[in-house]
């Protein structure tokens, strides 16, 4: 078998998420589309793994799947050519992009092999009674009505006592399975000067809509881990929280005394996953 390693983008607002859901035939995931595509283009079921499941309503620049073709393999050019063929013949298939395909060592896996993982989160803040001027911000942002404005050097402040390595049983998900919640955020920053299609602060009516952007970096994440950051640094922006009151959440390790509400989905990209140079098999 020869491994192949396939980058994806996709809109996930159509999407019930990256998982498929066999008990629910009348939802389309991520995975349900690429199976099919590879499966139709194979002529026999692939299976597909990707480097970390995304819920619906998340979106992903460049996510990262593999599986496998029998051998002899054709070359990585028409495999992707292939996929992009029957991806597109698809239910919501015009929702998603293959970006590339690369062969790999069989060693090679878009899980657990991942070095890191980086994550977008784009929000846009404006006050009440303001119009926002885009229809693509439409699912693809956090729309928030803030009064007064966010403070976004204590949003900031905030962000940074969030990296490095901590336990964060406050900022997952109550269902999440992970066996330690032990994590290492390598970097956690926010742009307030994050270009959004169709918003410019030119057009009369944007000049005090904030445009941020977070972008929060690690190997592995909780369940929800990102939004729930978000949603606490915007408690912070808000005044609700001071930056000091980060180090008593984290202390705390119960998501279930923290009163932070997860930031919706709609805000969330997988940007990118990182892997080390491996070898490829012959």
């Amino acid at each position: 078998m020869q491994r192949f390693k396939a980058v994806v983008s996709y809109v996930g607002s159509r999407f019930s998420g990256w998982q498929s859901q066999p008990t629910q035939p009348h939802v389309t995931s991520v995975q349900d589309v690429l199976e099919a595509a590879i499966s139709k283009f194979a002529a026999a079921p692939v299976d597909v793994v990707c480097a970390g499941r995304t819920d619906a309503g998340v979106h992903a620049l460049a996510q990262v799947v593999h599986f496998d073709l029998p051998q002899p393999a054709p070359p990585p050019a028409t495999v992707a050519a292939g996929l992009s063929y029957f991806v597109r013949r698809q239910r919501l298939g015009s929702e998603l992009a293959i970006v590339s395909v690369t062969a790999e060592a069989s060693s090679f896996h878009a899980r657990f092999s991942a070095r890191a993982r980086h994550y977008l989160y784009r929000l846009v803040a404006a006050p009440p009674r303001t119009v926002l001027p885009s229809p693509f911000l439409n699912d693809r942002a956090w729309q928030l009505v803030v009064h007064p404005p966010l403070d976004v050097a204590a949003m900031r402040a905030a962000c940074a006592r969030l990296e490095g390595t901590h336990d964060f049983t406050s900022l997952r998900a109550i269902n999440c399975s992970a066996e330690s919640p032990v994590r290492t955020v390598t970097r956690c920053t926010l742009d307030d000067r994050a270009a959004l299609p169709g918003l410019d602060s030119n057009v009369e009516g944007c000049a005090d809509v904030q445009s941020l952007a977070f972008r929060v970096s690690s190997q592995s994440f909780l369940y929800h881990q990102v939004r729930n950051m978000v949603g606490l640094v915007v408690r912070v922006g808000r005044g609700a929280m001071s930056v000091d009151d980060i180090d008593a959440v984290l202390a705390a390790r119960s998501r279930a005394a923290v009163p932070i509400v997860t930031s919706p989905p709609q805000g969330l990209y997988l940007e990118r996953v990182d892997y080390e140079t491996a070898r490829r098999d012959s």
